[in-house]
C-alpha cells in the first residue's frame, strides 16, 4: 500500500531523530514502523496472514538468570500456525546485535526477520 491513511500524524522524534508516527491510533517509533504496520493490516485483509501484533517482548533468559528484554517491532502469525518476530531497522546498535545474537542462540528454530526502515517505506 502506498500512503498513509488519513488518519496518520506524525509526532515527534525518537532517540535516532526517527519521527514517531501514529497510525490507527498506536504510536511508533518511526515511519517506517507504522508504513510496515499499514503493509501488515494489507496483508490481513487480503487473507495472507492470520494476525499480527505490535511489541512483542521477549525475555532472554541464560541458565534461570534474566539476561534482558527483546521487543520485536511486531509478531506476525501466518496462515501455517508459524510465528516471525519482525524487527524494522533503521540503526543497528552494538546493544542490538548482541540481543539478535543471544536470541537466535536461544531460539535457534524461531523465524526472525530484519526489514530495513528504507524497504519499510517502499512496501
Amino acid at each position: 500500500p502506498k500512503g498513509f491513511p488519513s488518519s496518520t500524524s506524525t509526532r515527534g522524534r525518537g532517540k535516532y531523530g526517527a519521527q514517531r508516527t501514529v497510525y490507527k491510533g498506536v504510536t511508533y517509533d518511526s515511519k517506517s514502523e507504522a508504513h510496515y504496520a499499514m503493509y501488515l493490516d494489507a496483508l490481513l485483509k487480503a487473507k495472507r496472514i492470520k494476525g499480527w501484533s505490535g511489541q512483542a517482548k521477549v525475555e532472554l533468559v541464560v541458565c534461570g538468570a534474566k539476561v534482558c528484554r527483546m521487543v520485536p517491532d511486531f509478531l506476525v502469525e501466518h496462515k501455517d500456525g508459524r510465528f516471525e518476530y519482525v524487527e524494522v531497522k533503521g540503526m543497528e546498535t552494538a546493544v542490538y546485535k548482541i540481543k539478535v545474537k543471544l536470541f537466535r542462540a536461544l531460539f535457534p528454530e524461531a523465524w526472525y526477520t530484519v526489514v530495513p526502515a528504507k524497504k519499510a517505506l517502499a512496501l
